[in-house]
């Protein structure tokens, strides 16, 4: 009798454990009907949703400007000035946003049900924003707009499109999995160490950051190719965020492992077929 009460619960536990996790399953996917409706408005009603607007639009606005700044005065610096801002924007804004600073960082987390859809549209909006603002105001305190127009444009080259296009999914790709991969203090100097070597490895100046490309293409009006500075990035971000999620994700595959058999005290499996006393 004993041993048949021990074994049914723990059976109790492997089927609330299993609920538990169909359950943490359901809230990652997003509410559906009206409880997604009301999910939704109360984040929009969360000031701490806004915070982290806030937070992209102006990590966003300071990565463009000092980036495109680099490119336009101080070219051979580019990618040390491209690490380094990252590296700080992430320190300064991680703790209230995640610092994800680009379109495709963030389109990623959104696909692998990291962050929720309109959290993911918002960061956007606020990013590219932010990308726009910071271009023009590096346009209008550039004392030399024909060597900015030049500086700032990734991929401003002879450089066929689909030789950018593959950059671009490839760095991002870099750029991107060290959000996944990464996390507290270890997330600023692998986020900018992963975009200094993205830059140092590029044959053509990278954009890395839709947002990036967006900001000088809007205020300079020159859309070439400019598709390669989006499609690339949200494609190798996306499989970074794929990697992650169905190989290289630690605790998913813990929990499966841990969910699969249940020991007893002496470490072997149990039979848990009930017999009759």
């Amino acid at each position: 009798m004993e041993e048949n009460g021990r074994a049914v619960e723990l059976l109790q536990e492997a089927l609330q454990t299993l609920q538990n996790e169909a359950n943490a399953a359901g809230g990652a996917a997003g509410p559906r009907g009206n409880g997604g409706v009301a999910s939704t408005r109360a984040e929009l009603r969360s000031l701490h949703l806004w915070r982290a607007i806030i937070a992209e639009c102006v990590g966003a606005f300071l990565f463009v400007l000092l980036v495109c700044g680099a490119a336009a005065h101080h070219a051979d610096a580019t990618a040390l000035a491209i690490g380094a801002a990252a590296a700080a924007l992430v320190l300064c804004f991680d703790a209230v946003s995640g610092a994800h600073l680009s379109p495709a960082v963030t389109f990623a987390l959104a696909a692998t049900r990291n962050i929720s859809p309109i959290r993911a549209v918002m960061f956007i909006a606020a990013q590219c924003g932010g990308g726009i603002a910071g271009a023009a105001l590096l346009y209008g305190m550039s004392a030399s707009p024909g060597m900015l127009q030049l500086a700032v444009l990734p991929g401003a080259t002879s450089a066929a499109p689909w030789q950018l296009f593959t950059q671009e999914v490839v760095l991002t790709f870099l750029v991107a999995l060290c959000y996944f991969v990464s996390s507290g203090a270890t997330k600023a100097p692998a986020v900018g160490a992963a975009y200094l070597a993205a830059t140092l490895t590029a044959t053509q100046a990278p954009a890395l950051n839709p947002a990036r490309a967006l900001g000088p293409s809007f205020v300079l009006h020159r859309w070439e190719a400019h598709w390669v500075f989006w499609v690339g990035p949200l494609l190798g971000a996306l499989l970074a965020g794929a990697l992650y999620e169905f190989i290289l994700n630690p605790s998913k595959f813990n929990q499966r492992n841990k969910g699969s058999s249940y020991a007893g005290e002496t470490g072997q499996k149990l039979d848990l077929t009930l017999t009759k006393p």
